[in-house]
């Protein structure tokens, strides 16, 4: 009859997490005193992974496998549940939002009022999805209106991508005859204006002994 685990593994991660067995190789190295990089020489991972896994469940001395095994399947289940979706968190959020406070204002006092109690704590990030993001809903629509800019819709923040200038110019685009040499002197001239606008002057010439050399005096 096969022997049947007294805690079944109810979370089966995905073949890019740490599985159950690997927790269970990381928790007898840290008793057999090894280091973060031998042990993930020997399950086949990365140093960094195996030392956020140890950091994220308790350190050297606390780590428990099946314990930080059961922690991952928590903060990977979907969907999450949301913080603002009710209790002391939302009701003080709100009332600090009808006193025109800020969601940035608002974050950072949390974690002043309440130093030792996580979930106390939002970010202001949140604060901006729970009355703007569709179906959320998690704080009263019109709440949107007593933020200081008065929109009920978040404005797009429009960010130019990396490497594009205004109304710049590929090199895709320039004239046929710059590929054909069609023109005579087209390619110096483009050189030169290169040349002009990175160094500012005239393009570099290539040093040649011979040429550069100082003329030799002239005998009578």
């Amino acid at each position: 009859m096969p022997k049947v685990p007294a805690r079944p593994d109810r979370w089966l991660p995905g073949p890019t997490r740490l599985q159950l067995a690997e927790r269970e190789e990381i928790s007898l190295g840290l008793l057999a005193g090894a280091t973060c990089t031998a042990i993930a020489s020997r399950i086949g991972r990365s140093p960094s992974t195996v030392c956020r896994e140890v950091t994220a469940n308790g350190g050297r001395s606390d780590y428990r496998a099946w314990r930080a095994h059961e922690r991952a399947g928590r903060v990977a289940r979907r969907p999450k549940v949301v913080k603002l979706a009710a209790g002391p968190l939302c009701e003080q959020v709100t009332t600090w939002l009808e006193g025109f406070w800020s969601p940035e204002q608002i974050a950072r006092r949390l974690r002043l009022e309440f130093p030792d109690d996580p979930m106390m704590w939002v970010s202001h990030e949140t604060i901006y999805q729970s009355l703007f993001v569709q179906g959320r809903g998690e704080l009263r629509r019109e709440l949107a209106r007593c933020l200081r800019s008065g929109r009920v819709r978040r404005r797009t923040a429009h960010v130019r991508p990396a490497g594009v200038l205004p109304d710049m110019v590929t090199i895709a685009e320039r004239p046929a005859e710059v590929d054909d040499r069609a023109v005579p002197g087209i390619g110096r001239a483009t050189s030169s204006v290169v040349a002009q606008s990175f160094g500012g002057g005239h393009p570099r010439r290539t040093p040649d002994p011979l040429r550069d050399a100082a003329p030799s005096p002239r005998h009578p």
